[in-house]
């Protein structure tokens, strides 16, 4: 029954044409705002920090230089390769889990935030009830 209601009712191409053009230029600024967005998420003693977009993409990781000579002074007594790359993974591996975890929490509130202030909350709200709209409408298209 719900299916004959749509197509009976009149499409209006123009309009659906607008809705999706809107829909596009609101994904590209979030998209824009996202890739805008850096935090930098640090291990507990603060040696190790990640540096993250909004897209949660790393873009760069510091590792203090003291930290890579207490590794590097380990390493020396080492037996072989193997020894010395689990020294330094040990070393050094759970300060950067550490520091990409906190970006990470660190990021997801940032782009929260961003979104609320600059108005992209109701963007996103509009997109999503376009992209449902405009799956209506092609949808009616179809049976048509």
């Amino acid at each position: 029954m719900a299916d004959e209601d749509l197509t009976n009712k009149p499409v209006s191409t123009s309009g659906t044409l607008a809705k999706l053009s809107q829909l596009k230029q609101d994904q590209s600024d979030l998209a824009k705002l996202l890739q805008e967005i850096r935090v930098s998420g640090r291990s507990r003693n603060g040696r190790v920090v990640a540096v993250f977009t909004g897209e949660q993409k790393i873009v760069d990781l510091v590792i203090d230089s003291a930290l890579i000579a207490a590794a590097s002074n380990r390493i020396v007594n080492a037996k072989d390769d193997e020894a010395r790359k689990e020294i330094i993974k040990k070393a050094i591996s759970q300060h950067v889990i550490e520091a990409i975890e906190d970006a990470v929490s660190l990021v997801q509130t940032e782009v929260v935030q961003q979104i609320q202030e600059t108005g992209s909350m109701g963007k996103l709200v509009t997109m999503l009830q376009t992209a449902t709209d405009t799956a209506s409408i092609s949808q009616s298209e179809l049976l048509s």
